[in-house]
C-alpha cells in the first residue's frame, strides 16, 4: 500500500517559530526484529534547561524507502541529560525492514 499527499498551495500556512529550537538528538539506536519488533534509543538534551513533553518518533522503512511502521512517545529530559526510549509493536512488520529512524520533533526553548 502507498499513500500520496497533495498540498493545496492556496491554503497552506507556514509558521516560523519565534524562538530558537532546542537541541535534542537520538543516539544508541538499536532495532530488534521478529514477531514483536522493538526499537530502543537514548534521547539527549544538549540544553542547559530541562525539556518537557518532547515527542520522539520511530519510523521503520523497507528497501524501497517506504515507511512500513511508525510509533511515537513523549518524554521529559533533564538539563544536559538523557532518557531511554522504547518503541514496541505487537506483530511483525508487513515488509522486510531495511532501516530505522528515531527523530525527536523540534521543541521550542
Amino acid at each position: 500500500a502507498r499513500a500520496f499527499l497533495v498540498f493545496d498551495e492556496e491554503t497552506i500556512r507556514w509558521y516560523t517559530p519565534k524562538t530558537e529550537l532546542a537541541k535534542v538528538t537520538a543516539t544508541k539506536i538499536v532495532f530488534e526484529g521478529g514477531e514483536a519488533p522493538r526499537i530502543t534509543a537514548e534521547i539527549l538534551n544538549q540544553e542547559y534547561e530541562p525539556l518537557y513533553n518532547v515527542t520522539v518518533v520511530a519510523t521503520v522503512f523497507d528497501a524501497k524507502n517506504n515507511a512500513i511502521a511508525a510509533s511515537a512517545s513523549v518524554v521529559d529530559i533533564e538539563a544536559r541529560g538523557s532518557v531511554p526510549v522504547v518503541f514496541t509493536w505487537n506483530a511483525a512488520f508487513p515488509g522486510m525492514p531495511a532501516r530505522t529512524e528515531v527523530l525527536p520533533l523540534p521543541s521550542l526553548k
